[in-house]
């Protein structure tokens, strides 16, 4: 299969815990990010998003992860989403508090994240990860 035809090539970073990391684009701010396949959804760091203006809703519904198992969630109000360029599809994307995965990363001496892209943005986009080239494919043309 060739991927470069069908598939946008995003080169990823790997913090010292061995997360890949990568930057994505919400409107016009940036955010740097985990990619966890592990996670169903897209979630923001609360804080991150406050901070860059953005007005998020609370929701009835509570999430947890790693290190915590009922926190609030917001939803963010719809923007685009880009990542290196590509304009990718994601039905909503949430934001909580993820002070639990910064203080885990800052003790592992690792730098904060700001979000995790989960498996909602992977598999609507057909993302392949190449963790040997600490690479992400999505595919193209997907909106």
């Amino acid at each position: 299969m060739d991927l470069d035809k069908r598939y946008h090539k995003i080169p990823l970073k790997r913090n010292t815990v061995g997360h890949f990391i990568l930057t994505i684009k919400y409107g016009t701010r940036d955010f740097k990010v985990i990619l966890d396949t592990g996670a169903s959804s897209t979630v923001l760091d609360l804080d991150s998003v406050r901070e860059s203006g953005i007005s998020p809703k609370k929701i009835e519904m509570t999430g947890g992860g790693v290190g915590t198992a009922e926190a609030s969630i917001f939803v963010i109000p719809d923007e685009d989403v880009t990542i290196n360029g590509l304009h990718i599809r994601v039905s909503s994307i949430y934001a909580m508090d993820l002070g639990h995965v910064n203080a885990s990363l800052i003790q592992r001496a690792s730098d904060r994240v700001q979000g995790v892209i989960g498996c909602d943005i992977l598999i609507a986009n057909e993302a392949i990860i190449d963790c040997k080239n600490n690479t992400l494919y999505l595919q193209k043309d997907r909106l």
